[in-house]
């Protein structure tokens, strides 16, 4: 996000005492305190009337709360990755949609954030939780209930549309699970290692089941199989709290540790772009043979770019903005006078300081550009591929750059 982009939060919910507690001891180990900061701060900008804020620009939220734009989108990122934050854009303006932390029970029963918070804080301070969270038993085993319902004792005199028409007016706070897509698991390969007759009937369920646990523990179709043929319960079905077992058993077997939550994009990841050598990352950026014949002239005019940037940027967001510089200007590479000026836009207008922020920046210069495509899907765009550079670049950092 940049200074000058708008912003409006949205919600439909008032946060309870408990929600202070699961978001402080269930949501921060994950997220960090500072996405924890900025989700506080959104809930306090809410009008107490329609629970819509004003409009905002990033300059004034980053002033009012002494963030940069990059520590505010990437807090943003980790909320949204959590399942606190809907966010939605319109070329240069944005509308975050705050959602409720789920409950103590669902948060660690889930199949995911569960085990990334055993995975996180360790098993002593796991369990330290779940005893805090836990509430005594109230009646003696000896009791048997015996409340009466609603119906039992009253009349039910509103209708269908009406109650409808209540709920809207009321809103529902209804916590969001943890979406995962995981879609380097072939869910089609899976199914045809397992007997189709076991599948539980809710369907939907079983296949977000095992998306989810393939993805935490890093299982392959394959494996995921394995696990989920050792899980079938006395109804012969397969039973979905049993998978989540005994992946976790088997996973334990294997690392002796439970699995740990980390950033997509983590810092080690980014050491490529830190020594790739200049005639690499041209390669790599640059297909069209006509362009590649200036390669000589663009070797010498870079080694003095990065004589000149030296100190002021790493050598890795060097390299992102030669790739922003070379695709927004139909690959052909501007003058030092130019990367000069942007490089010190970068810096101090946008707070680019490090690899994750230029690829922030992109990743959203992306989405814009794809926006304003469609919007105006006549006019003629000077940039291309920007959608792709990032999954390119990060199959190459995957792979070592192997293939140079």
């Amino acid at each position: 996000m940049k200074y000058e982009d708008k912003v409006i939060i949205k919600s439909n919910f008032t946060l309870a005492t408990a929600d202070y507690d699961y978001l402080s001891l269930l949501y921060a180990p994950l997220m960090g305190p500072k996405a924890l900061t900025i989700y506080m701060c959104l809930t306090s900008m809410l009008s107490r009337s329609d629970r819509v804020s004003i409009q905002y620009t990033v300059s004034q939220f980053c002033d009012l709360y002494n963030y940069t734009p990059n520590e505010l989108n990437n807090s943003i990122k980790k909320l949204e990755g959590i399942g606190l934050i809907k966010r939605y854009i319109d070329i240069d303006s944005y509308v975050f949609i705050l959602q409720p932390p789920l409950s103590a029970d669902k948060f660690l029963t889930d199949g995911v954030l569960g085990v990334y918070l055993y995975g996180t804080i360790g098993e002593q301070a796991y369990q330290n939780i779940k005893r805090h969270f836990k509430l005594p038993k109230l009646v003696e085993q000896t009791y048997v209930e015996q409340t009466l319902a609603f119906d039992d004792v009253y009349t039910d005199k509103v209708g269908v549309e009406q109650k409808e028409k209540l709920a809207d007016l009321f809103g529902k706070k209804t916590a969001n699970d943890v979406v995962i897509n995981n879609f380097e698991f072939d869910y089609i390969t899976f199914e045809r290692q397992i007997i189709e007759d076991f599948i539980p009937k809710k369907r939907k369920e079983f296949k977000k089941c095992i998306l989810n646990t393939a993805y935490v523990y890093a299982f392959d179709e394959y494996e995921m199989a394995s696990v989920v043929k050792d899980s079938i319960d006395q109804l012969g079905t397969y039973n979905m709290a049993n998978i989540r077992k005994k992946a976790s058993v088997k996973y334990m077997f294997i690392h002796n540790a439970a699995p740990k939550l980390r950033n997509k994009y983590g810092i080690s990841d980014y050491k490529v772009l830190e020594n790739i050598s200049t005639v690499n990352l041209l390669n790599q950026v640059i297909t069209d043979d006509a362009q590649t014949s200036y390669f000589a002239d663009y070797l010498k005019q870079l080694d003095s770019l990065y004589t000149k940037l030296d100190g002021k940027l790493s050598r890795g967001v060097i390299n992102c903005l030669i790739i922003y510089a070379l695709e927004n200007n139909e690959f052909s590479l501007p003058n030092n006078t130019y990367l000069l000026k942007m490089a010190d836009t970068w810096e101090n207008e946008y707070g680019i300081k490090k690899i994750e922020d230029a690829i922030n920046f992109i990743t959203e210069s992306r989405i814009k550009q794809r926006k304003a495509n469609k919007t105006q899907p006549n006019k003629k765009v000077k940039v291309k591929q920007t959608e792709e550079w990032v999954e390119k670049m990060t199959e190459n950092i995957e792979e070592g750059f192997t293939t140079l």
